[in-house]
């Protein structure tokens, strides 16, 4: 019968699974873990840990921590948002340069449309009243 292991580093976090019948070399640390537990943790990174030699199920993150990396992920969604709307009006100003005959309120109107969109990028992101 084949016998799997799984690897791990200081922290319990699992680096590396083996299989007896594959591997020639399994690390001397390495856990045996069941064929069950085995296929659930390559499916589920992050699921399990290793503690005192035993495959436990990771704790799940804090509330805090969930909001941390809601945030981070909001943060850099604006900031691409943000680059694409500079982007936009960067062309149109440009546009506008080049054809300097142009109706100057289409040039207020569409700073004014970015700024608004800037502005509720900004407020989905980190909030209202953030700069």
């Amino acid at each position: 019968m084949t016998k799997r292991y799984a690897d791990f580093d200081n922290k319990g976090k699992i680096t590396g699974f083996y299989s007896d019948d594959v591997n020639f070399r399994i690390p001397a640390r390495a856990v045996l873990i069941s064929d069950e537990v085995w296929r659930d943790a390559r499916r589920n990174t992050g699921k399990y840990l290793i503690s005192e030699g035993k495959v436990v199920l990771a704790p799940p993150p804090s509330a805090e921590d969930v909001e941390k990396e809601q945030k981070r992920v909001r943060s850099a969604q604006a900031q691409q948002r943000l680059i694409e709307i500079d982007q936009e009006t960067i062309r149109v100003l440009r546009e506008y340069v080049a054809h300097a005959d142009d109706c100057p309120k289409e040039v207020v109107d569409l700073e004014a449309e970015a700024e608004a969109e800037r502005k509720h990028v900004i407020d989905n992101a980190i909030g209202p009243g953030n700069p």
